[in-house]
């Protein structure tokens, strides 16, 4: 007990024993085997909104991350400060009590399999959700354990009496929140405090007998800077978000979003990722100097942090940018691929494929990139002329449906582009030298044709067609994303506008407008095709494609993470918020390959530092 004292007051030391874990796992397990779970989830969860919902939604967004935020800052300014000093032992133990929970917890969520209170096979007949993801992950409860590990770090660290009560009553507001949102039952959360504590305290002793060389350790050089990287992209999970998939559909069905990236890609995302950020972007080129600069700044930063050793960060973050850059410029695939399971096959209706206007790729070989972003079938629309479609796979012929890009002008100008169809067996109209768009849409209706609002467009948003006049002159469908994100608020205002019809039976859209300059596909359509194998059966592809564009199959329109930035943030502040926006996205799988080639790196460079 002496180590112990070292590190933990004496009046607190006590709280590391055994016995105060047993009791809670106690209680849990008489909580369950009284059948208590049900009515107490339904007596703490409201039928109706009231005071509790907030509570329990900022329970769910921030009662873990709070305590991880003041963790990690509290490791960062121990390691980094030495007036902080003090600091580095309870910080470091938390987070090596956190690793360790996170491990121990999701291993027994995956053992057990218990559903969560709102999940459709729970014990409740009905509850209301304040929880998005009824899985079957409820025991035990993760956001329990991690606040209760933090309460016992917090409360053996500090002598005010105050401070400790405070940390305890806090452990206990999340696990009540987490029965709030019916995510958890109370034994799910007892038995995941009880864990906590037992993990926290575990943790506390093997601070205490390491104390003295956690204290005298000293980062320094190249490790600083890589340190300092790993706190950033730790800080940049805490504060973000995973990417969302929006989807937009006139119907009721909806397929089981997924998001699949290779394996390849995860295991050289500190590469791979940045450049797939970097491809999505509107344009690039003109915003390599900008992006340029900030590199610049951010390796000064590094060098500086390395001190003695600036030359190694140096070179290191020159070798990794050119090569992020150069794959970003280079059109490969890269980036998330949206799946919509079995049943749901993936088409995109604005592609420019061997364009004559601004095709920057011949069709065969944008079809088999496509065809490895998971595309089933494009339907290319070229600027003034119809093309037509064809299935990515191996079918070599085209598909009975044609399309085409049509503008008033030069599509580089003109205010208004619309996006027209024809189907299998209709003759498309001959529209050269048509300049109003009334009468374009009259002629294409005419010979049995559809027709969609684009929603990209350029030139004067002042010549633009209201919405009224364009649905007045019969526009079937609107396209409601494309192309990446907008950053021009007038364009993001027109759509907002074009999503607003989604919910008024119209047909949606989301296509890429690949033109062969970007590797990443943020936007996709997602078409039911049940059981249908479109290499073998293109004539079946045309007449789905056709069926979904008419509205009389389920066609839904996906778009991946497609929020522009702030006023604040934009022109020379753009890559702050591209850069900390897919640091807040990454995945845990992507987020650990980061984590893994950091410690990678840290470990050559001890290495090296030990030889000399």
């Amino acid at each position: 007990m002496a180590e112990i004292r070292d590190v933990v007051p004496v009046h607190s030391s006590r709280l590391l024993m055994l016995r105060w874990p047993l009791i809670l796992i106690g209680a849990g397990a008489i909580v369950h085997l009284a059948g208590a779970d049900a009515p107490f989830v339904r007596w703490a969860n409201p039928d109706v909104p009231d005071w509790r919902d907030p509570l329990a939604h900022w329970i769910q967004d921030w009662g873990t991350r709070a305590v991880l935020l003041t963790a990690f800052l509290a490791l960062a300014l121990g390691w980094l400060r030495g007036s902080f000093r003090r600091l580095r032992t309870p910080a470091s133990v938390y987070v090596f009590a956190w690793v360790a929970l996170e491990v121990v917890i999701g291993g027994l969520k995956r053992l057990t399999g218990r559903p969560r209170p709102v999940h459709p096979d729970g014990i409740l007949e009905s509850l209301r959700s304040l929880y998005e993801r009824p899985d079957l992950k409820s025991f035990p409860s993760g956001h329990a354990a991690a606040s209760m590990a933090g309460a016992l770090v917090l409360a053996t660290s500090v002598r005010s009496p105050l401070l400790r009560a405070a940390a305890f009553a806090y452990a206990a507001f999340v696990a009540w929140g987490r029965s709030v949102a019916g995510a958890h039952y109370p034994s799910d959360t007892l038995v995941g405090a009880g864990i906590g504590w037992a993990l926290a305290a575990l943790s506390l002793r093997l601070g205490a007998m390491n104390r003295l060389r956690i204290e005298r350790w000293e980062i320094r050089g190249a490790a600083r800077a890589i340190f300092v990287a790993a706190l950033v992209l730790t800080f940049s999970w805490l504060l973000g978000s995973p990417a969302e998939v929006s989807t937009f559909s006139s119907g009721e069905l909806r397929p089981d979003i997924r998001l699949h990236r290779p394996l390849g890609e995860v295991v050289l995302e500190p590469i791979t990722g940045p450049a797939a950020a970097l491809s999505a972007l509107p344009d690039l080129k003109p915003q390599l100097l900008v992006w340029a600069a900030w590199f610049l700044v951010a390796a000064t930063v590094l060098a500086w942090l390395a001190r003695r050793r600036a030359i190694l960060p140096l070179i290191g973050m020159t070798l990794w940018g050119g090569a992020v850059v150069a794959l970003a410029l280079s059109g490969r695939p890269l980036g998330d691929r949206i799946r919509g399971g079995d049943d749901w096959k993936v088409v995109d209706l604005q592609i420019h494929l061997g364009d004559p206007v601004d095709g920057r790729m011949g069709m065969e070989e944008g079809r088999a990139r496509l065809a490895s972003l998971g595309v089933d079938a494009i339907v290319p629309t070229w600027h003034g002329r119809w093309a037509p479609g064809r299935v990515t796979d191996a079918f070599e012929g085209e598909l009975g449906i044609q399309g085409m890009e049509w503008a008033a002008g030069p599509p580089a100008e003109a205010p208004l582009h619309l996006l027209f169809f024809c189907g299998p067996g209709v003759a498309p109209p001959d529209l050269t030298g048509e300049k109003d768009w009334r009468r374009a849409i009259e002629r294409v209706h005419a010979a049995g044709g559809l027709v969609f609002a684009s929603h990209f467009w350029r030139g004067e948003v002042s010549e633009m067609p209201r919405l009224e006049e364009l649905l007045a002159a019969g526009v079937d469908g609107v396209e409601v994303a494309g192309r990446s994100p907008e950053w021009r608020a007038e364009m993001r205002e027109r759509q907002r506008s074009l999503r607003a019809l989604a919910g008024e039976g119209r047909v949606v859209l989301a296509d890429t407008d690949f033109h062969g300059r970007r590797g990443a596909a943020t936007t996709l359509n997602l078409l039911h095709a049940p059981g249908e194998d479109w290499a073998a059966d293109p004539d079946a592809a045309a007449r789905a494609i056709w069926e979904g564009l008419r509205g009389e199959r389920p066609l839904v329109a996906a778009a991946l993470g497609d929020a522009a930035p702030p006023p604040a943030f934009r022109g020379a502040l753009a890559p702050l918020w591209t850069g900390w926006t897919y640091l807040g996205e990454l995945s845990p799988r992507r987020r650990g390959a980061w984590l893994l080639w950091l410690l990678a790196i840290l470990g050559v460079t001890l290495v090296a530092r030990r030889r000399r």
